[in-house]
């Protein structure tokens, strides 16, 4: 396991399922909430109850699959699926898609509601593996018409992916235009030094006396 250092003590980085857990599904939700506040397009309130909810999905039928979430809670009008995936299956949208259904079949509306009463489930799905071919750590997903930009055919699931394979590419490519950037600066300067020098030499050259003058102070 890989560890990370922090104040002379190794701990598990929270790309680990065991430290996952311990943090997003504790009684206590404040780091829940501002995770879900930071990467999703809603705001849960300080005040407002976060509650943790059974991530194990037990199948109606005999030869269902059972599904087991990293983090699912609700909130007053909400229902959230929180997944840590750290191995590329190649199945993981449709993976995810089908948990984010199994939760909001069993929590999101119960006999005697409405269909337009259906909770909103929002997934955050984390990987440490690229899912998409573009630069966009963190995209927002939702099921929408084709050619209908505005119009959603709902807005009751939506997911947020945040690839973090993209991270340190993207890390290295700022830290390597930083250094070019500081290169090009640093030329640039020694490039005026000199041009100034080369003027100042220009000028006294018309007058030996402040030439040899230029000469006795530089030594």
């Amino acid at each position: 396991m890989d560890f990370i250092k922090y104040k002379n003590t190794k701990v598990a980085p929270l790309t680990r399922d065991l430290m996952f857990k311990r943090i997003f599904k504790k009684e206590d939700t404040k780091y829940l909430k501002s995770l879900l506040n930071t990467h999703l397009p809603l705001h849960i309130k300080n005040d407002e109850k976060l509650t943790i909810l059974d991530g194990e999905c037990i199948p109606e039928v005999v030869d269902g699959k059972t599904s087991i979430m990293d983090v699912v809670a609700k909130s007053n009008d909400c229902l959230f699926v929180l997944e840590m995936q750290t191995y590329d299956k190649g199945n993981t949208e449709d993976r995810n898609y089908f948990y984010m259904n199994r939760v909001q079949n069993r929590y999101g509306l119960f006999k005697g509601e409405f269909y337009h009463d259906l909770k909103e489930v929002h997934g955050l799905l984390i990987t440490t593996f690229n899912i998409t071919d573009n630069d966009k750590v963190v995209q927002q997903v939702h099921m929408q018409y084709e050619d209908l930009s505005n119009k959603y055919f709902t807005n009751k699931i939506r997911v947020c992916t945040m690839e973090l394979g993209k991270v340190d590419k993207s890390k290295k490519v700022n830290e390597k235009n930083v250094w070019e950037d500081k290169k090009r600066a640093r030329f640039t300067v020694v490039q005026i030094i000199h041009l100034s020098l080369y003027c100042l030499l220009f000028f006294l050259s018309f007058c030996p006396k402040l030439l040899l003058c230029a000469v006795v102070l530089l030594l």
